[in-house]
């Protein structure tokens, strides 16, 4: 049944979070893989996971990976009849911080006034797998520290409209 493709695919993506989050991260590749192998094309909860996956593939040093991963999931959320604009800007920021990783200010300042200009959403999306961040092999910008230190609880926060 799909539902219960669904299902499994949703607690195989939730298991690739849990991996990354303990640093296993060729676990978390693997349950990714058979996370989007689950998912149905078009469901909201591929784009979770491809944003997810290209988040670890940031954090490994390949972006080009990462950006296929993103252009995958804002084209699903593109087609969804209420695509989830939390979703959607989360996405749109993971890219700018990529182009920025690059070297390219200019692009990434588009896709960060990209998310920053999308509508806000009343409540908290429910389509993030995202856990409390930990740290990762390094920082996403070079030159910038990591979002998370070791025995820290300090989090990335991201400027929303109302806030700038």
């Amino acid at each position: 049944r799909p539902s219960d493709r669904r299902a499994v695919a949703s607690v195989l993506a939730s298991i690739g979070t849990v991996s990354d989050k303990l640093g296993k991260y060729d676990q978390a590749l693997e349950y990714y893989d058979k996370a989007l192998a689950k998912f149905s094309e078009t469901d909201p909860f591929r784009a979770t996971t491809l944003d997810n996956l290209g988040e670890l593939y940031a954090a490994l040093g390949d972006p080009d990976k990462a950006k296929d991963c993103y252009d995958q999931a804002l084209q699903i959320l593109e087609k969804t009849k209420k695509p989830d604009v939390d979703a959607k800007a989360g996405i749109l920021v993971h890219i700018g911080q990529l182009s920025m990783s690059a070297g390219d200010t200019a692009t990434a300042i588009k896709y960060f006034e990209q998310a920053r200009g999308l509508p806000r959403q009343r409540s908290r999306s429910r389509l993030h797998h995202r856990l409390p961040s930990q740290p990762r092999p390094g920082p996403l910008v070079p030159g910038l520290p990591s979002p998370v230190r070791p025995g820290s609880s300090r989090q990335c926060t991201i400027a929303t409209r109302g806030s700038i």
